[in-house]
């Protein structure tokens, strides 16, 4: 399966379909591509997920906050939750 970006289709192809076909065939081209389900690369999603558990890990073992983080384990699941679906929704790929 290839990864394809949604949204440069739709932006590279729709004026060609409204060209050859009319308007309702490239808003039909439209729902087809939103329906589409999602794919993403699991692995660079899982990589990045782990690079961010060992980050956690490393960052509040060895500057002392690791019993705070203890105490605060909802806010450090919170926090961490919150950078797990971003990289979910970007699908791993880096923004860099």
């Amino acid at each position: 399966m290839r990864l394809i970006d949604a949204d440069e289709l739709k932006e590279k192809y729709t004026q060609i379909f409204v060209e050859k076909y009319g308007i309702k065939c490239a808003e039909m081209f439209h729902g087809v591509i939103n329906q589409t389900p999602i794919a993403y690369n699991v692995d660079a999603v899982v990589e990045e997920l782990e690079a961010l558990g060992n980050r956690y890990f490393a960052e509040y073992c060895e500057c002392g906050e690791f019993d705070l983080m203890k105490k605060n384990s909802r806010y450090a699941r919170s926090m961490a939750y919150d950078e797990a679906i971003e990289i979910v929704k970007r699908g791993g790929k880096n923004d860099d």
